[in-house]
């Protein structure tokens, strides 16, 4: 075998079940699948496949030898995770991944006030829905929504609590009131997320409590919704992460179906002592702070905290992983 294609292809195969799936994942074409899988068998002499009418299943020789070509696989992708770490040590950055409404509205602005704080670090900022896998050296630091993580390899810390609310923006606000409850949206412009953009529990929730006469627009993401509630045209349901000091936005209310949630910043235990990852980390975690702070009302920054409310702010301080 003297490709590693070769193994990148039969574990694909084996892994989807079928040479189309594997050709998607591959990204190239299932012809391109099968004659290499064909090529390989003729080469060593064996039947790695049951190729069935439903798919492609592992021959007993191909599942004794899975641990051996998996052990080769992530020998492989630590190789090439290693060259591009080292890459990126020389030229000292970091790669950072974040949903790309967290891109535009948070890190923008904080890698201008990183830059000024650590000009010798440059940061590649990739946008995307996927989660991106920080094992394998997609990425450096990631900024997920989600739970505590159960992946003893990850390390960080949790950023906040995330609970969904209705905002509107001042302006709306001043020409039309606040809704102070679901009752209320009936007579208020709403922003609707469309199906399959948005969780089906938000999409139902929308189905369920706004009539048709009160929906204004209908948006298949969510940066359309904040961007559109920021200009004025009605009111949504948005994250608090996401909203955290704008002020340009009203907290309306709370629907009380919606579950809380966690936002974390996250690095792969191989980052914990490089100096340019830490500098980053740190700098996150004190420019969320920031934000968070922010975002409060001055009177619940001067109120006393009651015990209950005084354990739970230590908790956020000391949730790390």
């Amino acid at each position: 075998m003297s490709d590693w294609n070769d193994i990148r292809y039969v574990l694909e195969v084996l892994r989807t079940g079928t040479s189309l799936a594997a050709a998607r994942q591959l990204r190239v074409s299932q012809a391109t699948v099968m004659r290499r899988i064909a090529a390989l068998e003729k080469e060593l002499d064996v039947e790695l496949f049951d190729k069935r009418r439903t798919g492609y299943a592992a021959t007993p020789l191909l599942a004794t030898l899975l641990p051996r070509l998996e052990a080769v696989e992530a020998a492989h992708l630590d190789f090439e995770h290693s060259v591009e770490a080292i890459g990126r040590e020389v030229s000292t950055t970091v790669t950072v991944t974040a949903s790309e409404l967290v891109c535009s509205i948070f890190l923008n602005k904080a890698i201008a006030q990183l830059r000024r704080e650590h000009p010798a670090i440059s940061i590649d900022l990739l946008a995307s829905g996927r989660t991106l896998n920080l094992a394998v050296g997609e990425a450096d630091v990631a900024i997920r929504a989600g739970f505590r993580p159960q992946d003893n390899m990850l390390f960080g810390r949790r950023l906040a609590h995330e609970t969904w609310n209705f905002y509107c923006s001042q302006d709306y606000a001043r020409e039309n009131g606040i809704p102070q409850g679901i009752d209320d949206l009936h007579s208020h412009a709403v922003l609707v997320p469309q199906d399959k953009s948005f969780p089906v529990e938000i999409t139902n929730w929308f189905r369920r409590h706004v009539p048709d006469s009160a929906v204004v627009v209908r948006h298949t993401g969510m940066a359309p919704i904040y961007y559109g509630v920021k200009a004025g045209v009605g009111v949504s349901l948005l994250s608090d992460f996401l909203t955290a000091g704008d002020t340009d936005l009203v907290c309306c209310f709370t629907p009380p179906e919606f579950s809380q949630s966690e936002v974390w910043l996250l690095t792969h235990d191989r980052h914990r002592q490089t100096a340019r990852v830490r500098s980053v980390m740190a700098f996150l975690g004190r420019y969320f702070d920031t934000l968070r702070a922010r975002a409060l009302p001055a009177d619940a920054l001067m109120a006393p905290q009651s015990p209950a409310k005084a354990h739970h702010a230590a908790s956020d301080q000391s949730d790390v992983l």
